[in-house]
């Protein structure tokens, strides 16, 4: 073996380990390239969506470039300038992602829980995330009267199982 092909195996074998995450993803998706069955073409190529592909990359390149020019560490020093308490900064930290995603990506998935009669109206109508409240009244009716009769009862939890229901919006 020469050595320029061992300088490059070995470089690559650095590569990987230092990029553990990328070279696992790789592999996979290589993997699962025959795994994916073909309907007009013998080539396991025709599974990629080149598309998207090319649009999350073009994605990755200007995010790479916001973080080299300090854009992300100037928005988060003004984010934190800005914000007064903990509970402020939490609620900008969680909305701010939210409703960039909605401006940026313009994919957006509705669900209210409950399956309130106005969710059936809209258009198009909404998915809910149906819960048994008479169940979870009867519980924490339940949980209430336990207390009193026990004021040094420890805390109890009570886990119900909702049910989602698929309509337009998702």
């Amino acid at each position: 073996m020469t050595d320029k092909l061992r300088g490059a195996l070995a470089a690559c074998a650095r590569f990987a380990k230092r990029e553990a995450v990328f070279t696992a993803a790789l592999l996979l998706a290589l993997g699962s390239l025959f795994l994916v069955p073909q309907n007009e073409s013998p080539l396991p190529w025709s599974a990629i969506d080149w598309d998207t592909l090319a649009l999350l990359f073009s994605l990755m390149a200007v995010m790479k470039g916001a973080q080299r020019l300090g854009l992300f560490a100037y928005c988060g020093s003004v984010l934190l300038r800005r914000t007064k308490s903990t509970r402020q900064m939490m609620s900008v930290l969680v909305f701010l992602p939210f409703f960039c995603s909605m401006a940026i990506t313009n994919d957006v998935a509705l669900l209210t829980f409950d399956n309130y009669p106005f969710s059936m109206l809209m258009d198009p109508t909404v998915t809910a995330v149906e819960v048994d409240m008479y169940d979870m009244g009867v519980n924490a009716a339940r949980f209430v009267l336990q207390r009193v009769r026990k004021p040094n009862l420890r805390t109890q939890s009570y886990v119900t199982s909702p049910c989602i229901l698929e309509r337009e919006s998702t």
